[in-house]
């Protein structure tokens, strides 16, 4: 009987348990308490500084806020710049404000060869963001070239939208790319 009554107390209370222990995942991102994880979906196009070239990018990925000022995570990132590129990226974002944050971010790219790309950008409601990054690349092993950007990012619903359609773009692009070289 004893065992049928806590039972029942413990289910009374489930809901109230299942509130507070269960971790909160947001569709966009905003700091502790509010989220506890958040998917950065970020749809982005930055101009070279030092190359004049176009570079569309998108980029997806989880993110976790360790503390009220703190969210470290990974995503995963796809583009162009002179070639189709993808990589990794870790990033970390310190909350300014609850609606403005500072991300910082590096991590490795693979375009045609290796390079090694950091990022520091200023995020408005995750709903876009002002970045500037810069680009390490080392091409064929010999030969290394470093490229500096200042870009304009959208996140959040809108992000996943442009993404969807950039990413649907740059498939498009690279399938029609590989066409071409097994042409020649």
């Amino acid at each position: 009987m004893k065992k049928l009554a806590l039972l029942a107390l413990l289910l009374a209370h489930a809901p109230a348990f299942a509130q507070s222990d269960l971790p909160k995942f947001c569709t966009f991102g905003k700091p502790l308490p509010d989220c506890r994880a958040f998917l950065l979906t970020e749809a982005g196009y930055a101009y070279g500084l030092t190359n004049s070239e176009h570079y569309p990018s998108y980029e997806l990925g989880p993110m976790v806020n360790t503390s009220e000022k703190i969210a470290v995570g990974l995503t995963a990132i796809v583009g162009a710049n002179n070639g189709f590129l993808y990589g990794l990226k870790v990033r970390g974002r310190y909350w300014l404000t609850p609606r403005m944050g500072l991300d910082v971010a590096t991590g490795v790219l693979d375009a045609e060869g290796r390079a090694y790309t950091g990022q520091v950008g200023l995020s408005f409601a995750d709903q876009y963001a002002f970045t500037a990054h810069v680009d390490h690349s080392v091409e064929r092993y010999v030969d290394s070239r470093t490229e500096f950007f200042l870009g304009f990012k959208v996140g959040s619903k809108p992000g996943i939208v442009l993404g969807g359609v950039g990413v649907l773009l740059t498939a498009v692009g690279f399938v029609l790319y590989v066409r071409g070289l097994e042409g020649n």
